[in-house]
């Protein structure tokens, strides 16, 4: 079975993006039997828009987007990307008000990734981690929208997202973090229930 793992580069305030560090790592060890690809793009609506084309060239089983989401205290795996963009700390320089990613597009995507299952794995790893309701307005959000648009066309059976808090070392204070290595295991957690038998019934809310 193939996976793609993609993560982003830094922003903002964020000099490293734990994402760009996860996919690599649980590429080098995937789960038993698993192929795991890594991509990484830099935070930029150019680079969100090559999604398409990587995902017709690679043709995976699986596509799973990570992404930070500074503040938040748990992994979280989306179940809905929004037909959205709003937001304006791109590296690229580009700001979106209210814009729709694809014009004509459906208004929302569901998750084709099998939620309960990762968020029930996560709770059998005591590792704190649920199901999230919004992916937010920003590239991680348009990402995964761009990425559910282009699996109806390349026929990806499975595709997400999921959100992690940052790293420790980002962080001061009393700002919510987790050590790298709790990170790494819930993303391997998460891939290898990704990978499992097909759930009985629709993967969606």
């Amino acid at each position: 079975m193939r996976v793609v793992l993609q993560g982003f580069g830094p922003f903002g305030r964020f000099q490293v993006n734990p994402s760009e560090r996860l996919v690599r790592d649980v590429a080098e060890s995937p789960p038993p039997g698993v192929e795991v690809l890594p991509l990484v793009l830099r935070t930029a609506d150019a680079e969100v828009e090559r999604v398409p084309a990587f995902m017709a060239e690679w043709v995976p089983d699986v596509w799973i987007g990570v992404g930070l989401a500074g503040g938040r205290h748990r992994v979280a795996v989306e179940r809905v990307a929004i037909n959205v963009a709003d937001y304006d700390i791109g590296v690229d320089g580009v700001a979106r008000r209210g814009e729709p990613i694809v014009p004509g597009g459906p208004v929302g995507y569901w998750s084709t990734l099998p939620l309960d299952r990762i968020a029930d794995a996560w709770r059998a790893a005591d590792i704190p981690g649920d199901v999230s309701n919004s992916a937010g307005t920003y590239l991680c959000n348009r990402s995964f929208y761009v990425a559910r648009h282009a699996a109806e066309r390349v026929g990806v059976g499975r595709t997400g997202f999921i959100h992690v808090p940052a790293m420790v070392e980002q962080v001061s204070g009393a700002a919510p973090a987790w050590p790298y290595a709790l990170l790494r295991h819930a993303l391997a957690v998460a891939v290898a229930a990704a990978v499992g038998p097909a759930p009985s019934g629709a993967a969606t809310p």
